[in-house]
């Protein structure tokens, strides 16, 4: 419903923005009435105590979209806090006309009704459309059924739930070793969050015979509700198998053999899934699949707004639909389950998926994401946030992509990766040990995609760029590295706690200096068995042109790796057990990296910015120019010494004098005109000496257009390099040599 308050101040006072109420009493009565904006826009929600604030929370602004071929326009109504500075979030809302039918349901038809919701997310109607939409992918999208044909990897082990036709509930779920019983079956998969409640039943090696003998009794599988609802949805999609890691992976504290033999290989149970089940809302073993959703009716299903007949604004000739914006990005990613790092691969490679969220079930494949109130497909505004199922089928490989939603040059898989390693780094990881293995899924997609080597969270282009990778808020960051984390400082996976920027590959310029390994070349990691050759590449190829040459590659990877089927029963079927090094994550010969460069000293000082960062360098006033730091970890002091180790320089020269360079008046200019006009930019890294000649990184560093004596101070910062210089001679090789650990 909409409120007369919403209905008469926002969406016929023919006016682009506003206030909203001002009368907080007044906008949590509305939000207890089911006011579809009131009920988003309460700051502390419907059913917390009255405040008497007497000044709006929020303003709105209302616009019309532009008009995207035979798509009827949309109205966007944006909700923003009043005071800017507070944790307030903004809030969407769009309104959809009802007659566009293209709009509403890319396959045809309106949002469903409120009374064709089951009050429970595990009713009739609601397992009902789950089976529509299986068989729906099954039968008629193309692009799902190319990525799964090939489909040739079962895992280790996996539950038998039992065929569909047995009785319910079964007795027991047996543990099945599908290389000894040579079992070649379509299974699913489930994703959920383990909790501090470890009642459940885990697979041990005491109770592995047993639970692949006798299987393990259902009491003790409804000891985990998410296992138990799983085993319901597979038996009503007739998929005999589940996969599920508690149960699959031998889960003993003192012997860690079996994880470190299947943890590896997580990403091809996921890829090979036929569909993975998600328990979204689910924080523990308690929480289930399944919701009572009366509650949440009205908010769900889209609120219906019919203009009056004498409504002059843009909303006449209309009657529409009021969907939340948040409806995909919000309602379901932000919930419980996506919060956790671990989950993150499993939901960017799974072929299918079913999310079991608190309002509904969502469904998300290669050719649709879709909900149970928009059943044929997410309305155009609110699908252009569903991106997963774009990038998910590059990494896939499949042989003709769908276009993305916005084509542009940045739209390739540098960008994913950037992208994918944010998300990541806001996710939570129980152990941190597991940062690497937890994304390793993901990284091997881009690295065959790419045919370039990945190690430790970087690639093998673009080395120098990469190590200046940066924290985003370093107040709550904590360092794992050294023997006891097992992490190199120089990888962003030696952070915990902290959201990650991975540096752009791409050079700035030609960089007149540049740091080098310590017999002058190009700086490197030596990996055990490397799989692709050292490639030099001096651009990065459109996403159209890199689409082909990663469809290329992982077509060849597969060709190589498909085995080949034995010609008897089905029962006699070579299966699958990856040993291939192609599934292992790589393994560094030498964690440390030879680099030989550019070392100064400074001052790290916190700036009058919120948590932002400077480096202090003798000579330099920080009016005339700003060095920026970005540190690992918190510093102790605001203002405290380090060292910087500049990675790469490059210079420029005023328009005016640059179109000189390079040609036949280049002589015209004045001698030291060049020199002294030239402004100079590059980027290092923070690092702290741990004795001799080793080092650790502390954070990244950048400078913009510095003038000529600017560039001087820095150089002059090294203790070695105290005297006047011809700093564009600068080399590397006058620099001292260090390992980076």
């Amino acid at each position: 419903m909409i409120c007369d308050f919403c209905r008469i101040t926002v969406l016929e006072s023919g006016k682009t923005w506003g206030f909203h109420h001002s009368d907080s009493a007044a906008l949590q009565i509305s939000a207890r009435q089911g006011c579809v904006f009131c009920v988003k826009l309460h700051p502390h929600g419907p059913k917390a105590a009255i405040n008497e604030q007497a000044k709006p929370w929020y303003w709105w602004s209302v616009r019309r979209s532009a008009k995207i071929r035979e798509i009827q326009q949309h109205v966007v109504i944006t909700f923003r806090p009043v005071d800017s500075g507070s944790a307030l979030p903004d809030v969407t809302f769009y309104l959809l006309p009802e007659e566009d039918e293209q709009q509403l349901q890319p396959g045809g038809g309106y949002g469903i009704a409120r009374g064709q919701l089951g009050g429970r997310t595990d009713s009739s109607s609601s397992l009902v459309q789950v089976k529509k939409w299986l068989d729906d992918c099954n039968a008629h999208h193309v692009k799902c059924a190319r990525a799964s044909k090939s489909n040739d990897f079962m895992p280790t082990r996996v539950l038998d739930v039992g065929p569909s036709i047995s009785p319910w509930p079964p007795q027991r779920v047996r543990i099945v070793d599908t290389q000894a019983e040579q079992i070649y079956s379509p299974y699913m998969t489930l994703s959920h969050s383990w909790g501090k409640d470890k009642s459940f039943a885990e697979l041990k090696q005491a109770n592995l015979e047993e639970y692949r003998g006798r299987g393990v009794p259902w009491s003790e599988v409804c000891r985990n509700k998410n296992l138990e609802h799983a085993v319901r949805v597979a038996r009503r999609l007739e998929i005999r198998y589940l996969w599920m890691d508690s149960l699959c992976i031998i889960q003993d504290e003192d012997d860690k053999n079996d994880w470190h033999a299947e943890a590896p290989l997580m990403h091809l149970v996921y890829r090979n899934s036929y569909c993975n089940i998600a328990a979204a809302d689910s924080g523990d073993c308690n929480g289930g699949l399944f919701r009572d959703r009366e509650e949440h009716l009205d908010l769900i299903v889209p609120s219906r707004y019919v203009p009056s007949e004498h409504d002059q604004t843009l909303f006449q000739k209309h009657k529409w639909q009021v969907v939340s914006g948040e409806l995909w990005r919000g309602d379901l990613l932000q919930s419980v389950l996506y919060s956790r790092g671990w989950i993150f691969q499993e939901r960017m490679l799974s072929q299918r998926i079913l999310h079991f969220s608190r309002s509904q079930i969502f469904w998300d494949c290669s050719t649709i994401s879709a909900c149970e109130v928009f059943p044929s497909g997410l309305p155009q505004p609110l699908d252009t946030g569903a991106t997963d199922r774009h990038w998910r089928e590059r990494l896939r490989g499949s042989e003709t992509a769908a276009l993305p939603l916005v084509v542009s040059a940045n739209d390739s898989l540098e960008t994913f990766w950037k992208t994918a390693v944010y998300s990541y780094t806001s996710c939570d990881l129980t152990y941190h040990s597991d940062k690497l293995a937890a994304i390793w899924g993901i990284a091997k997609q881009v690295r065959d995609a790419l045919a370039e080597e990945y190690f430790s969270g970087l690639w093998q282009r673009g080395l120098l760029e990469q190590l200046v990778w940066r924290v985003i808020d370093c107040r709550k960051s904590i360092r794992y590295e050294g023997k006891d984390g097992g992490f190199p400082s120089w990888s962003w996976s030696s952070i915990g706690e902290a959201k990650i920027e991975v540096a752009d590959r791409r050079r700035m310029s030609e960089y007149f200096y540049e740091a080098t390994n310590h017999n002058g070349e190009e700086i490197s990691i030596e990996i055990e068995s490397p799989i692709y050759p050292v490639q030099a590449v001096d651009t990065f190829l459109d996403w159209k042109h890199e689409l082909v040459n990663m469809t290329m590659k992982l077509d060849e990877v597969v060709a190589e790796q498909r085995p080949r089927k034995a010609t008897g029963p089905s029962n006699t079927t070579t299966i699958r057990r990856s040993k291939d090094i192609r599934d292992l994550p790589p393994i560094l010969k030498n964690s440390a990296i030879e680099i030989q460069g550019f070392i100064g000293h400074a001052i790290l000082q916190k700036t009058d910015e919120d948590d932002e960062w400077a480096l202090v360098i003798e000579g330099i006033t920080q009016e005339e120019v700003d060095i920026r730091a970005f540190p690992d970890t918190q510093p102790i002091e605001s203002r405290t010494p380090c060292q910087v180790l500049v990675l790469a320089a490059s210079k420029e020269y005023p328009q005016h004098l640059s179109s000189y360079i390079g040609t036949e008046n280049e002589e015209l200019l004045e001698e030291n005109e060049l020199e002294t006009k030239a402004l100079y930019s590059g980027f290092g890294i923070l690092i702290e000496n741990m004795g001799g000649s080793r080092f650790r990184r502390r954070g990244a560093m950048n400078f913009r257009r510095l003038n000529k004596e600017s560039w001087k101070c820095i150089v002059r910062s090294t203790r070695q390099h105290k005297q006047d210089l011809i700093t564009e001679e600068l080399d590397a090789k006058q620099c001292p040599k260090i390992w980076l650990d």
